[in-house]
């Protein structure tokens, strides 16, 4: 198949992996993804039109929307980590599901987000995953002990945080830069 700039849909029920960049910078816009895909390989890297990107039957790897913007997210409900997947992203909001344990570094470092929920069973927020945000957090529905990583939070321009009861160590630097709070 040949992806083509001004193409917007694409029928990828088939598709197992993508290779670095196939649609790097088009204009491709919803993208349902099959129980097939097993790794994205930063496939979609400089999309800047993507309407819903649903990975709900996916269980493999996607590492793939650094500097996109997106406008919806559905995950999958067994995704345990979010690697660095996001960064330099303008989302408008993204609720994690419960089964997401870990944010990995700079998971979302640099993205422009409105919005960040976390699901119940996040355990780890590693460094840098958030860096330099402007976003609000709701941590509500965290049950599990959580542990944040060295600049997690740095350079964010909120001026609240609550984090939850549940939070059991804060590591240096976490909140490093963040003038505003």
């Amino acid at each position: 198949t040949v992806f083509r700039s001004k193409d917007s849909k694409h029928n990828l029920d088939t598709v197992e992996v993508f290779s670095y960049h196939s649609f790097y910078g088009s204009a491709i816009r919803d993208i349902v993804f099959s129980e097939n895909l097993k790794a994205t390989n930063s496939a979609f890297e400089g999309c800047l039109n993507l309407g819903t990107v649903d990975f709900s039957n996916v269980s493999g790897k996607f590492t793939s929307f650094s500097y996109s913007k997106v406008e919806k997210i559905i995950f999958p409900t067994n995704l345990t980590l979010i690697g660095c997947v996001f960064q330099g992203t303008t989302i408008e909001s993204i609720e994690l599901p419960d089964s997401v344990t870990e944010i990995a570094s700079r998971a979302f470092a640099n993205a422009n987000i409105k919005k960040i929920t976390f699901g119940s069973g996040l355990k780890n927020i590693k460094d840098n995953a958030f860096l330099n945000l402007s976003t609000s957090y709701d941590f509500s529905k965290i049950k599990e002990d959580l542990t944040i990583g060295s600049g997690a939070f740095a350079n964010n321009t909120f001026t609240t945080l609550i984090l939850p009861k549940s939070t059991v160590s804060i590591a240096q630097g976490a909140l490093t830069g963040c003038n505003k709070l």
